[in-house]
């Protein structure tokens, strides 16, 4: 679904649609035995492979996240251009100082703090 407004947008935070689980991985030790019956070697083998796996695991699960996350942001540039008739390009160095100034109180948090900076800057155009 492409986003094309604040209100879509909107629903689209609220319905977690940007939400990818974080993984957290779990290494067995490298003296793990996996099959007390099978040898030493074949045990090392299992646990080097087990944790190869998790790692790759890890791995996709960092791209996914860092990619719904760059969908966010262009959603959010999107959205909120169309609605201040700004070019994505202000937006965007818009939305990257409201995000310095306040990502760490949530996406709400700087939605906010956009929309503060947009209506200030559509103040001084008017100017």
């Amino acid at each position: 679904m492409k986003i094309t407004n604040v209100e879509e947008l909107n629903k689209a935070i609220k319905e977690n649609l940007y939400h990818v689980e974080y993984f957290k991985p779990k290494y067995l030790k490298e003296d793990t035995v996996i099959d007390e019956n099978k040898s030493v070697k074949w045990n090392r083998e299992q646990v080097e492979q087990l944790n190869l796996e998790m790692k790759t695991k890890a791995k996709q699960n960092k791209q996914e996240r860092k990619d719904m996350e760059l969908k966010q942001q262009k959603d959010i540039v999107r959205a909120y251009a169309n609605q201040a008739n700004l070019s994505e390009q202000k937006i965007k160095l818009i939305l990257d100082y409201a995000y310095e100034e306040s990502h760490s109180y949530g996406i709400q948090a700087v939605l906010e703090t956009l929309d503060s900076l947009i209506d200030l800057i559509k103040k001084i155009e008017d100017l």
